[in-house]
């Protein structure tokens, strides 16, 4: 958590350039970590006398999961930030895009923890990783949002942390309910 505290501050200082490559790697990574524990899941779930067949499907649907969010919320960000923030929002695409690249790095043993076929653990865990990676989100678009336009800040911050409700309970949902 602190790393990625350190990578999203540096990210979206006024010295560096966004990172594009970070968060490729973060989110190939959660595809990966989802669609391995989302099928050890599923094993650990099976009764004894069923044979046990992992499921390929759960590889595409955490790919198209998480890359729908990691390069979609952030585009549809930036164009709801340059309509109903105006020019004042000092937040560029590639800022947005490695931001929400990086806030997926608090997923990665959220998901491991999933394995753990406890009901309570996996909410916790995901709900866990939701709340550090709304607060990271925040945190950074907070301030360039608030600066911009008072008017439609709630409405944006709202949606910026609609779409992480929304991630938690897709994970959930779609990985672990087996």
């Amino acid at each position: 958590m602190v790393f990625t505290l350190c990578m999203v501050q540096a990210v979206l200082s006024k010295g560096s350039g966004p990172d594009a490559y970070g968060p490729f790697w973060l989110s190939m990574t959660l595809v990966f970590i989802l669609s391995v524990t989302s099928n050890v899941d599923m094993w650990l779930n099976i009764s004894d006398d069923v044979n046990f067949a992992s499921d390929l499907n759960a590889l595409f649907t955490a790919l198209w999961v998480v890359f729908s969010f990691s390069f979609g919320i952030p585009l549809i960000s930036y164009f709801a930030l340059d309509c109903l923030g105006g020019k004042d929002v000092n937040v560029s695409f590639m800022q947005l895009f490695s931001l929400y690249g990086y806030s997926l790095a608090t997923f990665l043993p959220a998901t491991a923890l999933c394995v753990i076929p406890s009901l309570a653990v996996q909410w916790l865990s995901l709900l866990t990783a939701t709340a550090f990676s709304t607060g990271l989100i925040m945190r950074n678009l907070v301030g360039p949002i608030m600066q911009a336009d008072q008017k439609s800040a709630r409405a944006l911050l709202g949606w910026f942390a609609g779409c992480q409700l929304i991630l938690l309970f897709v994970l959930k949902l779609c990985f672990y309910n087996h």
